[in-house]
């Protein structure tokens, strides 16, 4: 809700302007220090390739055995959920993998 006052209106100095602008959101996700963030960085970049990511940074560790990785989205709001949810899923599996070859 807006309130402006009839005298504005009058003089036509106000301006309301609508738009389908995009929604910018934040996936934030912990990554072993045992992980070359390098990599990790590299490999979040492919796996994400069909999203609108904006950016992917080391966002700081969150204790001495893990670090963040946040990717930066920009999209539609209605989409902001489903997007999400996927990229933690994928985010998941390549931490799977990524123990899997260390394994090896």
């Amino acid at each position: 809700m807006m309130k402006v006052p009839n005298t504005i209106l009058a003089t036509g100095s106000a301006i309301l302007e609508y738009s389908d602008r995009d929604h910018a959101f934040n996936v934030r996700y912990e990554f072993s220090v045992k992980f070359d963030p390098e990599d990790v960085l590299r490999r979040v970049s492919t796996s994400l390739k069909h999203y609108p990511v904006t950016g992917i940074y080391v966002n700081g560790p969150s204790d001495n055995q893990f670090y963040f990785v946040k990717v930066v989205l920009n999209s539609q709001s209605n989409e902001h959920t489903t997007m999400k949810s996927e990229i933690l899923s994928k985010l998941v599996r390549m931490q799977r993998q990524l123990e899997e070859e260390i394994r090896r």
